[in-house]
């Protein structure tokens, strides 16, 4: 992230860093500290577990998580989104909190509910079977009920904790692998195991510390309506995610075999899932900070200027941290360096969009909507070049998909924030 560079592109132009600027970056570098250390909980726990379970069962583990990570998208509505926008700008967000907390406990039972209604016809398009389907939405749910109360951290500017919790909840995974090996022999379960226990532990401390703004007496004393429109945009402009994240891994599966998903799942932590959780990182401090700045423009420039800077260096970690895991990973995981350096590329141009995209999405309604069709196209983009690569290409075809729709999308991105964040009204 370009931290070092903005702070490097103010001290040559003999600029003093503002009181805001200093509190934003002590923020972020306390929730990169916390984050990285998470991160390295959380790779020792997968490249544990690619050694043991081997690409095969580790690919049946990625997709019964990437079912329940789409499934979570819809169950939260995008109200945990609602809630970083329009609580970060409240000195007592408790109405926004329970608004959203118990509108999105409400969507997380319906979704829940009409997936397993819907089982038969879902099972025939996933290519999976129920037991696996059932599997994905305990871990949607679960992961909602974590998405919603870690963005009440984040609206309450609470960083220092939010990545205390990271780091707790990736720690948990480890003891977590562990009681799943002794429950199922060994068989892909054991990672969905280890998920449970780190959510089903992390989620009730969280619920208790915020058990007073999260209290019913709260509900509904906010501009619901406002929060659920703002919500639906955001829950709707995760198609492009979905289109990329999902559909890649299912082709591999289809036309490869889960084997392969396993190795791209093991490229995939150094490169496009690292490029996620940076830009994680990143959202934590920045999306409220930048829900209620003045000078969204302003900050679009100095963040160009920034990556100007941080984007060479980014792609050499992402080259390097792909080579050690894989390498880490074992034999049945082949090193091969072109799939490395195009995984690089994408990440980079992955993470590089999504900052841009979360001052649009700052924007309100407006920019979120502008977000909406960004990510249509995105997804669209993707779905036609996986179609078109992955079969003959295999893994190499996955990334070259994606770098190609990063780079579009990036292009597209950059034009719609040059007629919005200059003109818009802040939201």
């Amino acid at each position: 992230m370009p931290i070092r560079a903005t702070v490097q592109a103010v001290r040559e132009r003999g600029g003093k860093l503002g009181p805001g600027t200093q509190k934003f970056l002590k923020s972020l570098s306390i929730v990169t500290v916390c984050f990285a250390l998470s991160k390295v909980f959380s790779s020792l726990a997968t490249i544990i577990v690619a050694r043991y379970l081997g690409p095969v069962n580790f690919g049946e583990a990625t997709i019964v998580l990437l079912v329940g990570q789409v499934l979570s998208l819809f169950m939260l509505a995008g109200l945990h989104v609602s809630l970083m926008k329009y609580g970060a700008a409240e000195e007592n967000p408790g109405p926004q909190a329970a608004t959203s907390a118990y509108l999105g406990g409400f969507t997380t039972l319906l979704v829940a509910a009409g997936t397993w209604l819907l089982r038969e016809p879902l099972t025939q398009l996933l290519g999976t079977t129920e037991y696996k389907l059932g599997w994905g939405i305990a871990i949607g749910a679960m992961f909602s009920g974590y998405a919603m109360m870690t963005s009440l951290y984040q609206a309450l500017n609470l960083f220092k904790e939010r990545g205390i919790v990271e780091v707790i909840f990736a720690f948990l995974l480890l003891p977590g692998l562990a009681v799943g090996h002794l429950l199922t022999g060994g068989e892909y379960q054991t990672v969905l195991i280890a998920y449970a226990i780190a959510y089903v532990v992390s989620l009730p401390f969280m619920v208790w510390k915020f058990r007073h703004l999260l209290s019913p007496r709260n509900l509904f004393a906010t501009n619901t309506r406002e929060m659920l429109h703002y919500g639906a945009f955001a829950c709707l402009s995760n198609f492009g995610f979905i289109a990329s994240f999902l559909v890649q891994p299912l082709q591999l599966e289809q036309v490869h075999g889960e084997g392969e998903v396993g190795v791209f799942r093991i490229y995939s932590q150094g490169s496009i899932n690292l490029a996620a959780f940076a830009t994680s990182i990143f959202y934590t401090v920045f999306f409220p900070k930048v829900s209620v700045s003045n000078d969204r423009a302003g900050i679009w420039r100095r963040l160009t200027k920034a990556w100007l800077r941080a984007a060479l260096p980014l792609l050499v970690m992402f080259v390097g941290l792909q080579t050690v895991i894989v390498a880490l990973s074992g034999k049945e995981y082949p090193l091969r360096m072109e799939q490395v350096v195009l995984l690089a590329v994408a990440s980079v141009l992955i993470t590089v969009q999504a900052t841009y995209g979360q001052i649009i999405a700052s924007q309100g309604v407006r920019g979120i909507r502008w977000g909406l069709w960004l990510s249509i196209m995105s997804g669209v983009v993707n779905f036609v070049l996986t179609w078109w690569l992955v079969g003959p290409l295999g893994i190499t075809g996955a990334a070259m998909a994606l770098m190609g729709n990063y780079g579009i999308t990036l292009a597209a991105t950059i034009w719609v924030g040059r007629r919005v964040i200059g003109t818009a009204s802040p939201a």
